[in-house]
């Protein structure tokens, strides 16, 4: 609200949030949170401000703009990222529908969260001076692999440029440490799937939320089992699991 009335003379008003998506684990809460609240205090005075606009004045978007085409179309999203000093938005460069066949199964650890703040800052900092080898061999999976596949809907070809990708984060994002991903939980069942010469599972963000890309419902639906059967097999807890499939669509207008 005051970094909007520092623009415009606003009216008062209470927004109350009803449901939130959880805070810090790699979901995107900040932005969805910011863009959506943002959004209701245009509409509320009459200022027509566009989703661009109310992203840069909630500065959003500083290093990625997914979550901004996110709430503004859904799918599936690539983009450009930002030049150093630029003040733009980061550009999108492909946005297709998620096929609807496909689905995703979100695996939580209930028990820690994903860094954010200051001490993001520092590790993307940390990240830059990465050797760019990976980088290239990021960009040319997702040029050869997995756009074609989203458009092909080839899942195995998509399910198998994720993990390359998944695979590079790990290295980038833990280097030297023993651990790949935020959640040494979660990290098990990954190893359980890698075993099953499973593929298309990683970790969002910095974590700690894992996902895993099913090609249908029976295979989410079976997975879902297995992993249950397995975590209770190791006496692993605090882990949940939600179905859930990829969303098309943007934000939804409500009329007042």
């Amino acid at each position: 609200f005051k970094k909007f009335s520092k623009i415009k003379k606003l009216k008062n008003c209470k927004i109350i949030v009803s449901q939130n998506i959880p805070q810090h684990v790699g979901l995107g809460s900040g932005t969805q949170i910011s863009l959506s609240v943002g959004y209701l205090i245009s509409e509320f005075n009459n200022l027509n401000f566009s989703i661009n606009e109310i992203s840069q004045i909630s500065e959003r978007g500083l290093r990625s703009g997914i979550g901004i085409q996110s709430f503004k179309t859904g799918g599936f999203i690539v983009d450009s990222g930002k030049a150093k000093g630029s003040n733009s938005l980061p550009l999108t460069i492909f946005n297709k529908n998620w096929p609807k066949q496909w689905k995703i199964i979100l695996v939580f650890d209930k028990k820690i969260s994903g860094i954010f703040g200051k001490s993001e800052v520092q590790e993307f900092n940390k990240v830059k001076k990465e050797v760019l080898n990976i980088g290239n061999i990021n960009c040319k999976t997702v040029l050869m692999k997995i756009l074609p596949s989203i458009i092909e809907k080839d899942f195995a070809n998509f399910s198998s440029g994720i993990q390359i990708i998944q695979d590079n984060m790990s290295k980038i994002f833990y280097r030297n440490k023993k651990n790949k991903f935020a959640s040494k939980k979660i990290e098990l069942i990954f190893n359980f799937l890698k075993k099953k010469k499973i593929s298309g599972f990683g970790q969002t963000s910095w974590g700690p939320t894992g996902f895993i890309f099913c090609e249908n419902i029976n295979e989410q639906n079976r997975l879902e089992k297995t992993i249950k059967n397995f975590l209770k097999q190791e006496k692993i807890s605090n882990i949940s699991l939600t179905k859930i499939d990829g969303r098309n669509k943007g934000s939804i207008k409500i009329n007042r």
